[in-house]
């Protein structure tokens, strides 16, 4: 399936050749597609769901992250796809990546740390739906070395994106 961004907010699904998927445009409107945020260096503690702080708006076409909560909060209710990539120099125990909504976990994807290339890429993708006035979302990570590790802040490893799939 064929996924397209033209510049312009417009992301076109499909073309024609998988049965079942109908070709057609999502606009995103209130959360800018692809990578939206980045992340500074940072180190986090074990045995803890940690807030990540992504703060780096690569851009934001609704302005709706809060850049000092860490969290988005759109303004359009509907149903928002987020996807987060986080590299962890993690060489033992495991690692989660969690999503929050309104302070609640509603899903995580984890693995265990590898000393392969230095750590582990985790990733998680959610669709979750959003009331546009009060809903928001965050990011937490967890693991559970026993000790403290490092955040890659490199943006083509460690990023959070998301953006309005359907308006409700």
């Amino acid at each position: 399936m064929a996924l397209v961004l033209d510049g312009n907010g417009t992301m076109t699904v499909g073309n024609g050749d998988i049965t079942g998927i109908t070709r057609g445009a999502i606009e995103s409107t209130a959360i800018g597609t692809g990578a939206v945020l980045q992340v500074a260096t940072f180190q986090f503690g074990s045995g803890a769901f940690t807030k990540m702080p992504f703060s780096g708006e690569v851009f934001d076409t609704a302005n709706c992250y809060d850049t000092t909560n860490y969290r988005f909060l759109p303004n359009v209710p509907g149903y928002y796809f987020f996807r987060v990539s986080v590299f962890i120099g993690l060489g033992s125990g495991r690692g989660i990546l969690s999503f929050y909504k309104n302070n609640g976990d509603v899903g995580q994807n984890g693995q265990p740390g590898s000393n392969v290339n230095g750590g582990v890429t985790y990733a998680n993708n959610m669709l979750i739906y959003l009331n546009g006035t009060t809903d928001y979302v965050e990011c937490f990570v967890y693991q559970e070395t026993g000790g403290n590790v490092t955040i890659n802040n490199n943006g083509g490893l460690t990023h959070w994106s998301g953006f309005l799939m359907r308006a409700a």
